[in-house]
């Protein structure tokens, strides 16, 4: 209960703080804003099951029938697979990916999830946590060239948000290369915990997640996350609507080693990159959490706010140390302004280098405080 006291609380929050008027508007990529389909073939020396082998007689290449039983049996049976080259139709059970898997797509492979079955008004019985690749409690993954096509224009209903395209829990070791996640119904990516738990030495390279319902990419409790080269745009349709949101569920998560490189957001309607660790302030443990945060070259542009933090509640026992750092990074045509903090007190420091705030093609000078 205290748990979910919590997340109500830091929603409301972030709702209050980024409300706006401004009505979202779909923007397609402009085209200096580019996402390269890096293909990575699997080694000639791996045994690789070809999954479509598994497949019915006379299986339907067009994505229209449900072969979500028959390729989570591929899943639990095989270790080195390599999809069809069609898409997919997967339901809302998911696909759980094991420990010591090796998973390639080829250029035309990809998933599509079918519309929840989630009841349109009970409350009581709504479906939480239906991830469509579900990493929970596992090791050891690789998964390439990823093409994951969420369920958020057909959704049955207008409940529950956390739907995301990979959902990663308490696993570690884990590499994602070249990922594209479009129209989930919650975030495009989600990497934490939610059970007092943390990912650890998870790596993104190379994605592209558009038009999340949620946030574009969640990172809740994890040591030694790294996401390199990607674009984050789009992100509309419930609260908290940021191209990336580091927040904390609870006061149990742990971020540590997070390190941020080489991201572009792009019209997400609150804020590009976003911080949120007001759930590590705490009346109930004496010991703080401390953090490592590095952010280099993050170019957001045309979101509500390109940056924001938010570290402390006022009232607490202990609040989050540690250090955040921002660097080479620029700030272009915010819809709202470039960056929004909460005036409480913080223990936590930020440093900044070479930030660029742009507006109208105009240098501003402003110092993030």
């Amino acid at each position: 209960m205290k748990k979910i006291l919590v997340l109500l609380n830091i929603i409301i929050l972030l709702t209050s703080c980024f409300s706006q008027n401004n009505k979202f508007v779909y923007k397609e990529l402009p085209k200096y804003i580019k996402y390269e389909n890096k293909y990575i073939l699997p080694s000639v020396n791996e045994k690789i099951f070809l999954l479509e082998s598994a497949l019915p007689k006379g299986y339907s290449k067009k994505g229209d029938i449900d072969y979500t039983s028959i390729v989570q049996k591929v899943l639990k049976e095989r270790r080195n697979i390599l999809f069809p080259n069609f898409p997919l139709l997967i339901n809302d059970k998911g696909l759980f990916i094991g420990s010591n898997t090796n998973i390639y797509f080829q250029r035309n492979s990809k998933i599509i999830a079918n519309p929840s079955s989630q009841p349109k008004t009970d409350m009581n019985n709504i479906k939480e946590w239906y991830d469509i690749l579900r990493i929970y409690d596992q090791k050891d993954i690789n998964l390439y060239n990823l093409n994951i096509v969420g369920e958020r224009k057909k959704h049955n209903g207008k409940l529950g948000e956390w739907g995301a395209g990979i959902g990663i829990r308490n696993s570690s070791n884990v590499n994602v290369y070249n990922l594209k996640v479009c129209n989930t119904w919650g975030d495009g990516i989600f990497i934490g915990s939610e059970n007092g738990g943390y990912s650890k030495n998870v790596y993104f390279q190379n994605i592209y997640v558009d038009y999340a319902r949620r946030n574009g990419i969640s990172i809740t409790s994890g040591v030694n996350i790294n996401i390199n080269g990607g674009v984050i745009s789009n992100s509309y349709g419930t609260a908290p609507m940021c191209g990336i949101d580091i927040e904390p569920s609870w006061y149990k998560d742990t971020l540590d080693q997070v390190s941020l490189k080489n991201i572009y957001t792009f019209n997400n309607n609150n804020v590009g990159l976003c911080l949120v660790l007001n759930a590590f302030s705490s009346k109930e443990i004496s010991i703080p959490r401390n953090l490592n945060i590095e952010i280099t070259n993050h170019v957001d542009y045309g979101s509500v706010y390109s940056f924001a933090y938010m570290i402390n509640d006022n009232d607490y026992k202990t609040g989050p140390t540690g250090v955040i750092k921002i660097k080479k990074s620029k700030w272009i045509n915010p819809l709202k302004d470039f960056y929004h903090t909460s005036k409480n007190k913080k223990l936590i420091k930020i440093e900044t280098d070479s930030i660029e705030y742009i507006k109208n093609n105009e240098h501003i000078s402003l110092n993030l405080k």
